[in-house]
């Protein structure tokens, strides 16, 4: 997702590679925290990694709204599916 969305904005024109960054980064934190969540044992802690996660893939999805935003925003809700069943909501 992350070279998708480097690729869309940078086409764009609009903004330069310094401007993309920052979220770039953001993605980047959010990925990561969904990537370990989904590898240790420790539910709790992986239970606070998936909101985190979704809370800045939900934040850079409504920025991005008319964009590329919607894909931020069903990977917010992937996350928040994983919360559930951690929780045993589901």
């Amino acid at each position: 997702m992350l070279a998708i969305y480097l690729a869309l904005i940078l086409s764009e024109g609009n903004d330069s590679i310094s401007e993309v960054l920052p979220w770039v980064g953001l993605i980047a934190v959010a990925a990561t925290l969904a990537l370990i969540a989904a590898h240790i044992h420790n539910v709790q802690s992986a239970r606070m990694m998936l909101i985190g996660s979704a809370v800045m893939y939900f934040g850079i999805g409504a920025v991005s709204i008319l964009s590329i935003g919607i894909g931020f925003i069903i990977a917010a809700g992937i996350a928040v599916v994983g919360v559930a069943r951690l929780s045993r909501l589901f």
